[in-house]
């Protein structure tokens, strides 16, 4: 086993089997876990809680990389084979792991989403001036740029996983559209308002039928068409940045190259944002203006695949309060500021551990997409509709909205094409999910079961 390797807690019963004639004891285990693709991204030297990990997946591939370690591959004379081999054993490897649970990531996506949601509640409600210091007009922007910084940290270990850029896009587009699409086509089709906000009252605008189409495809900023879902714009960006994250992922291999990126990035933004807006181009101006956000993350990442010492994880939900009401009180709004803290800290805290917190959180985050597309349509139909019922109704209706269609449109439509986009993005890859090659695969080791 490898010296800096830190095995964790008592194994659950599914490491103590034998597969393929392979005992996997737990330091097999923990020496499978030395492998770096492998290692957590909050913890460099190990995952921490095996608990928090698919331990059936982690047992095979410790299987398969134990008999890597046999050399089974070293005593083939052909090199291309062993290569290809050797390739396919740790691209399924890659694909059966399951990152640990990030605490500290479910708390950030929860917070963001919740941010969101609060802030065209308060919209809805007249409340726009400000309370006290805090800007509430800004409260919703900043979950929309706290969800940037997460999702180019998640999208980054997700790149590491994958076998190609191919399935990495292929797997982004089954994880956006379905929903957002079935999201707009209903809304287009219902004539439910939900382009703008005001005070007691939705918009939405006319539309035809190209309009619906660069709706559908999330391309309407940069085509000038009129938005049917107006929280929608984000996804336009977070879209755009896919296209150049695979790159990253290869050019910023270490936090060096990373802050180097971000620095050289945060300058072509504040050079080129405003010259762009003013020759008539403000999508691809708020790109620019957006791309540090996103870069934030990709620090992140790289910070977190180093040794480090951790700040006490009580602080965590604390410091991200403090820095977001800072934010909001601030005269001016310096995005590039609160993004690139917020970068630089992710990784710099404990695991929250607080029980409570955690599994609302992983709860909230699980279903945050769904809630980010539809809780404008909830406010939308228990306190617009509903003007006439009790607050106390209201209320619970808005609740129960809230509450119900987010989980029935995950398990509905969000996994099921999360699962679809998988299995395609592998056949389009051509990537076997286990090896077949028999001298690989002796005592049955690769064999499905």
């Amino acid at each position: 086993m490898a010296a800096n390797v830190r095995f964790c807690g008592s194994p659950d019963p599914p490491y103590n089997q034998v597969i393929g004639g392979k005992s996997l004891s737990p330091a097999l285990v923990a020496e499978c876990l030395a492998q770096p693709f492998f290692r957590g991204p909050h913890d460099p030297s190990g995952l921490g809680s095996l608990r928090d990990i698919d331990t059936n997946a982690v047992a095979a591939a410790a299987a398969m990389l134990h008999t890597f370690d046999d050399g089974v591959f070293a005593r083939r004379n052909n090199q291309e084979g062993y290569k290809e081999q050797k390739y396919h054993c740790q691209t399924y490897a890659r694909e059966t792991m399951v990152y640990p649970v990030n605490r500290n990531l479910d708390f950030l996506r929860a917070f963001a989403v919740l941010l969101v949601a609060g802030g065209h509640s308060l919209a809805f409600f007249g409340f726009v001036a400000p309370l006290g210091p805090v800007q509430t007009y800004y409260i919703g922007k900043l979950g929309v740029y706290i969800f940037f910084v997460h999702t180019s940290f998640v999208l980054m270990q997700s790149l590491e996983r994958s076998p190609g850029a191919y399935a990495f896009f292929i797997r982004r587009a089954f994880r956006i559209y379905p929903l957002a699409i079935l999201i707009i086509v209903a809304v287009a089709s219902f004539h439910i308002p939900q382009a703008t906000i005001s005070t007691h009252h939705f918009n939405g605008w006319q539309w035809d039928s190209m309009d619906l189409f660069a709706n559908i495809f999330l391309v309407q900023d940069f085509s000038f068409r009129v938005p049917i879902l107006g929280q929608s714009w984000s996804l336009i960006y977070e879209l755009g940045m896919y296209l150049f994250l695979p790159v990253l992922f290869l050019v910023a291999r270490s936090v060096n190259r990373a802050v180097g990126v971000y620095f050289l990035a945060l300058l072509a933004s504040l050079a080129l944002y405003h010259p762009i807006l003013v020759l008539g181009y403000p999508v691809v101006a708020n790109f620019w203006y957006f791309a540090p956000c996103f870069l934030s993350g990709v620090v992140a990442y790289q910070i977190a695949k180093t040794k480090q010492s951790k700040l006490p994880a009580f602080w965590w939900p604390i410091f991200v309060l403090v820095i977001t009401l800072l934010y909001s009180a601030a005269e001016t709004h310096p995005v590039y500021a609160f993004c690139g803290l917020l970068g630089l800290v992710i990784p710099r805290f404990e695991q929250i551990t607080f029980r409570p917190l955690v599994q609302a959180c992983h709860y909230i985050a699980r279903y945050s997409y769904g809630i980010y597309l539809t809780h404008t349509a909830c406010i939308y139909f228990a306190f617009e509709r509903g003007a006439r019922l009790p607050l106390g109704v209201r209320i619970a209706v808005f609740l129960a909205l809230l509450v119900s269609v987010p989980v029935i449109l995950y398990h509905g439509v969000e996994a099921p094409m999360i699962a679809f986009g998988k299995r395609v993005s592998q056949s389009v890859a051509a990537v076997s999910p286990l090896p077949t090659d028999p001298e690989f695969c002796e005592s049955g080791i690769c064999t499905p079961s």
